[in-house]
């Protein structure tokens, strides 16, 4: 029988075996006729045995922590937690873990101290009772129901006998976690329901489904795929990943994939060359639609964020290998290069066409002219005795196109004008009982219209007939 010894010299065998095959690969290359194609070449074959290499370590290291030397040697307690254990005092040891700087110290030494206890797994489900009170208050209840998370990995790690009468009752408390966990959701309380879940062996008393998308909250922690080993059967392994996927929860499904030894079924490389991909298809869609700047922006760092996490991802996992990260690092960096220069790309802001009237030009005018005429009006008036002469107006009439909206000044009706030395002035509706001779004699009329010169007024040019902005 091979020892563990043997597995690992088999193992890094492999490498060099890879680079013979790959020398004879290239002298058969150099035989062949170039009229004659080979079926693979060199890169798929490579690729086929780093994936058969990775998968190869993943297991023997899995194999490896189920060695029973790794778990021969216990962290013994300190004296406070088996005097806590001892007298089964559940609330003084959650605060006492709670108040704790080294908790992962507290968690190892748990499993030695729980020995001392009468009945460890009815200790800890009283401490549970706290886990929702409402006499905390929030900032406390938080660091409680931490004490409370590592009591029950740490029971989780003992694996006591549980009678059905204790089972029972945590099943009722496990039920009110799960209403309040639904009704609010959160990592912490998510976690605190599936470490109950598990230590009491509730598993078969809910839904798996509902187990499944309780740990979808607490996927991204790096301690959870231990936890889901352990309480999840293995024909829900798959479902889970699927789930995940469907989530768009890409990265964490690569890391399931490879700790739960899925490799065959949702392959890594395949799983992050499809996140790259579907993010820059995205992001280019998004881009081409931006119209400010901030929002190209945006869209540009949240395109990197995910470049960045495949980045991470192939670190964390060892996938050098199987999926070089120069061409992701590659892109990265173009786009990081693109946000520094976002101020030259053209096309980012862009104005909306404004709808212009006459009434609101001639705002505009008076209000720049404003202080000049006030000032003009004055002199005349305290200068002149008499009007001046008025010259005479010829009228002129503004045509509407046959196609062009109707004005918001005068929807039914055409204006009349008349041109003065000053520009061109409306003198109001034009109606049956005027004319031209009134004018050459010098009569006056009230004008009914508003009074605007047509100097204010936007040239023919500017706007079209239906009364937008022209480019």
């Amino acid at each position: 029988m091979a020892t563990m010894a043997d597995i690992s010299a088999a193992i890094n065998q492999i490498e060099i075996n890879k680079q013979n095959l790959q020398q004879s690969f290239i002298h058969l290359q150099s035989q062949t006729p170039s009229s004659f194609n080979l079926p693979l070449n060199w890169t798929d074959l490579d690729s086929y045995f780093t994936t058969l290499l990775t998968s190869l370590r993943s297991k023997f290291n899995l194999l490896q922590s189920f060695s029973p030397h790794s778990n021969a040697t216990t962290v013994p307690a300190r004296p406070e937690l088996k005097s806590l254990c001892e007298n089964s005092d559940s609330l003084g040891l959650v605060q006492y873990i709670a108040l704790a700087s080294e908790r992962s110290s507290v968690l190892n030494e748990l499993t030695d101290a729980y020995r001392y206890a009468p009945d460890a797994a009815a200790m800890v489900l009283d401490a549970m009772v706290g886990f929702y009170s409402p006499d905390w208050q929030e900032s406390e209840l938080v660091s409680f129901r931490d004490g409370c998370l590592i009591m029950l990995e740490g029971l989780i790690r003992l694996k006591p006998d549980v009678t059905m009468e204790l089972k029972d009752k945590a099943m009722e408390i496990a039920v009110q976690w799960n209403q309040k966990r639904c009704f609010c959701p959160c990592e912490q309380k998510a976690l605190g329901f599936l470490l109950l879940v598990g230590a009491y062996g509730l598993l078969d008393r809910f839904d798996i489904e509902e187990i499944t998308d309780c740990f979808l909250v607490v996927a991204a922690n790096r301690h959870v795929i231990d936890l889901f080993r352990r309480i999840v059967p293995e024909n829900k392994i798959n479902y889970m990943i699927q789930k995940l996927i469907d989530k768009n929860m890409i990265v964490t499904a690569v890391k399931f994939s490879i700790e739960l030894q899925k490799t065959d079924e949702f392959s890594p490389v395949g799983l992050l060359e499809e996140l790259k991909l579907k993010a820059m298809i995205v992001m280019e869609k998004k881009r081409r639609n931006a119209k400010y700047r901030d929002v190209w922006r945006g869209v540009t760092i949240e395109g990197i964020s995910t470049l960045k996490s495949i980045i991470k991802c192939i670190d964390e996992n060892q996938l050098e290998l199987e999926y070089p990260k120069d061409g992701v690092i590659e892109l990265v960096n173009k786009l990081e290069n693109e946000l520094k220069n976002c101020k030259h790309v053209k096309g980012l802001l862009r104005k909306k066409p404004l709808r212009v009237t006459l009434l609101h030009q001639q705002l505009l005018s008076e209000s720049k002219k404003s202080k000049k005429s006030k000032k003009r009006k004055v002199n005349n008036a305290q200068t002149t005795a008499e009007p001046a002469a008025v010259t005479p107006l010829q009228s002129v009439k503004l045509i509407e196109e046959p196609n062009s909206q109707k004005s918001d000044l005068s929807p039914d009706h055409n204006i009349e004008c008349h041109v003065s030395p000053h520009g061109l002035r409306p003198t109001g509706f034009k109606t049956p009982y005027t004319s031209l001779s009134d004018s050459r004699h010098g009569s006056t009329r009230a004008d009914t219209g508003f009074n605007f010169y047509a100097s204010e007024l936007l040239p023919v040019s500017v706007c079209g007939s239906n009364g937008w902005i022209s480019d």
